[in-house]
């Protein structure tokens, strides 16, 4: 896991970036949220003739946590721990990427529903195609 956390390619607050190389180069794959990652696979952007050009698996490979940035010995800290804590819980940033999807299903940016090669994901293996 060490060497591959050192192959990591960190894009700290533009996913489409992870998107946009995964798709036109190939070279790299990313590790996104299930509901982030259906609207990559709906967004036309990463369509071509009609076929999504990202791919979905199942596997869970790493937790992924909500993080925010605060500096060192912060007094805000503790609060901005519960106020995080309240917002997750409360279930908001779901809401939010559910309504993104919405949004973006009206403006015509992404397609009503996954093609079908991608509804179903495939196993996760470490070996090529």
């Amino acid at each position: 896991m060490a060497k591959l956390w050192r192959q990591f390619i960190k894009h700290d607050r533009n996913f489409s970036a992870v998107a946009d190389r995964i798709a036109r180069k190939q070279d790299v794959a990313g590790m996104l949220r299930d509901l982030t990652a259906s609207f990559y696979l709906r967004n036309k952007r990463y369509m071509k003739d009609g076929h999504p050009m990202l791919h979905s698996v199942r596997q869970n490979i790493l937790s992924v946590y909500s993080v925010y940035d605060v500096p060192r010995r912060s007094p805000f800290l503790a609060r901005v721990d519960v106020i995080i804590g309240r917002l997750l819980e409360a279930g908001l940033q779901q809401k939010w990427i559910g309504g993104t999807v919405h949004r973006a299903a009206l403006d015509g940016k992404i397609s009503p529903v996954s093609h079908p090669h991608a509804a179903e994901p495939a196993p996760l293996s470490l070996t090529p195609f």
